[in-house]
């Protein structure tokens, strides 16, 4: 770009950078002086690339190219029962009658990011848990298969065909994705593209008792029964701190808090008082003082 400019201060701005290259964020400052004489005053420019420079009086800016980003792939599966699927909020349900017989399974897997017409291994693993996540029965199935990236994104589906489950049990699918070929460097067989997670509901399956009820359903009731238990026991304890607060407030009416060692004159009116406190009919009460009586 030519400009005749008259002696004085600039600043140059770039307002947009050309397709494929950074923007320079830096004002560029300069003079003209009297004579003509074009002086930088701004030598570094940002983002770091770019380059500013003064060439026989004209000032000449490059911009730096636009880096790469880094690839990302990435799976995601969703788990299908006798042809009923998971979601991300609710497991698939497999009935008690229905694990009587094999049931159909089969995942469906979302990948994003890999390469166009690259063949991938993709296997996937029926996994037992336990209603807390810990992994009982680590290759319940194992299933692997070829399957061509149609696209940089799309979908496979994976049939593990009949598999037996046991009824009141829980069980996830896991999916690993690598290039089978090694046409992929960034999703090889030592650094695969996997999914993983036994917390994920849309790749859970959750068989049911005769009742049907599941292992989450047994889990969530035994939680409910513990808190139950220690409401009762902190109630239990209130009703106990009460009462011993009753019995120390009526021996203060008497002007003692407790009789004396060898006093028998409160020791009756304590116990009334306490055995009233805990709902016992009192008719009447007599205590010794410690030493042996006889009978003529």
């Amino acid at each position: 770009m030519d400009m005749e400019l008259t002696p004085g201060s600039y600043t140059l701005v770039e307002v947009n950078a050309p397709e494929g290259y950074q923007k320079v964020t830096t004002e560029i400052k300069f003079t003209v002086g009297n004579d003509g004489t074009v002086t930088l005053v701004t030598t570094k420019v940002e983002p770091a690339g770019a380059v500013n420079q003064l060439e026989d009086g004209t000032i000449i800016l490059s911009d730096a190219t636009t880096p790469e980003l880094p690839r990302l792939p990435g799976i995601a599966t969703t788990v299908n029962a006798n042809g009923k699927r998971a979601y991300e909020e609710k497991a698939v349900h497999v009935t008690y009658n229905e694990t009587f017989s094999p049931v159909s399974i089969s995942d469906t897997v979302e990948y994003i990011n890999l390469l166009k017409g690259v063949t991938y291994t993709v296997t996937g693993t029926l996994v037992k848990i336990d209603a807390n996540g810990k992994i009982i029965d680590p290759d319940v199935k194992t299933v692997t298969v070829e399957c061509e990236a149609k696209d940089t994104f799309g979908t496979w589906t994976i049939d593990f065909d009949g598999v037996t489950l046991e009824p009141l049990a829980k069980y996830v699918v896991f999916e690993s994705v690598y290039a089978a070929g090694g046409e992929d460097e960034t999703v090889t067989k030592d650094n695969p593209v996997t999914h993983k997670d036994v917390n994920d509901k849309a790749q859970t399956i959750l068989t049911e008792d005769e009742n049907g009820k599941t292992l989450d359903d047994v889990e969530e009731g035994e939680n409910q029964s513990q808190e139950s238990s220690s409401s009762d026991d902190a109630s239990k304890e209130e009703d106990e701190t009460e009462d011993t607060t009753i019995i120390r407030n009526q021996g203060k009416k008497t002007g003692k808090d407790s009789p004396d060692t060898g006093d028998s004159s409160n020791t009756a009116l304590y116990v009334t008082i306490a055995a009233a406190a805990a709902g016992i009919a009192v008719t009447s009460v007599m205590l010794g003082t410690g030493r042996k009586r006889g009978r003529r």
